[in-house]
Parts: structure tokens; C-alpha cells; sequence
């Protein structure tokens, strides 16, 4: 159980150090952004902001996605991690292992021949934090029905998938 906090932790911290470092590199005459005004900018896609165009039309969906993804990460995780049941955990994990999946497509913006070009370490921070997240609440999950009896272990290991760490 220690190593499912830990997991939590080091991706809380990733998370809050992805606000404040560079989330895209100087381009074209554009400065560097830290991940809360990408954030402030990115809201657009859930809030009326004026001269704002989404492209490819799919664009306002995935970066809302990202968006209602970062809200639930800062206001769920802690509670799932702390106070959640088992099936609130599971369920959160699962969350933010699709988040990250999803939250990926920022490395396939069409911007240059590198697409990952434009990110900053920023973005890495944020993304990763998703996957650590989900690692730590399945882990979590895991060290819980560790305690239980045979046959709810055979369940509950059929739904989480399998975790090594080095």
C-alpha cells in the first residue's frame, strides 16, 4: 500500500509542477506558456471566449476532454485515493487510464514534421501524472483485496490489470 501513495504523491506533484513549467516551446515568435494559462486558454472550449476557432472540427472535443480531465484529476483523485471505496478507486483508475490515453492526442497536433515538437516539459508532466495516478489507484485497489477473501481476489484481479514496477 505504501508504494500506491507513493505512486499518488509523485503524481500530485507532477500535476502541480505542470501548472507553473512550459507546456509549449517558443515558436514563431510565440513565448513559451505554463500550464495554467494553457489551461485558462484551453477552457474556451467550455466557456464562451471570443475569437476562438477550434480546427479540425473534432478539436473543441478532444480539448474539452482534456480540460473536464484536469478538473476531475485535481477535485476526484485526492478523494478516491483517501476516502474512496474500492469500487470509487477502481473506477477512478480506470478514469485516468483513459485520460492519458486520451489526453495523448496533444502529441499528434499537426504542427511540424515532429508533432511532440511544440510540447514542453510542462505537458509531459501533466500527461504523465494521469498514468501515474491510475498505476497508484490500481495498485491501491490491489494491496486492498489483497485482504479479502479468495474468491473476491480472483474477482477483483480479473478487473485490474497487473503492475510491475522495477
Amino acid at each position: 500500500m505504501r508504494r500506491a501513495y507513493l505512486l499518488i504523491l509523485l503524481a500530485w506533484s507532477l500535476h502541480l509542477a505542470s501548472w507553473f513549467l512550459p507546456v509549449t516551446k517558443s515558436l514563431f515568435f510565440v513565448p513559451a506558456i505554463p500550464g495554467w494559462e494553457a489551461f485558462i486558454s484551453i477552457s474556451c472550449a467550455l466557456r464562451p471566449c471570443r475569437d476562438v476557432v477550434f480546427e479540425p472540427p473534432y478539436g473543441r472535443l478532444l480539448v474539452s476532454v482534456s480540460v473536464v480531465t484536469t478538473i476531475l484529476f485535481i477535485f476526484i483523485s485526492p478523494w478516491a485515493a483517501w476516502r474512496g471505496s474500492r469500487c470509487i478507486q477502481l473506477t477512478s483508475a480506470w478514469i485516468a487510464a483513459i485520460a492519458f490515453l486520451v489526453n495523448a492526442h496533444w502529441c499528434l497536433l499537426p504542427v511540424s514534421e515532429h508533432p511532440w515538437s511544440f510540447l514542453g516539459i510542462g505537458y509531459f508532466c501533466w500527461w504523465f501524472s494521469f498514468a501515474l495516478v491510475a498505476a497508484g489507484l490500481f495498485d491501491l485497489v490491489r494491496s486492498h483485496s489483497s485482504g479479502s477473501t479468495k474468491t473476491e481476489r480472483g474477482e477483483a484481479r480479473a478487473f485490474i490489470p497487473s503492475i510491475r514496477l522495477l
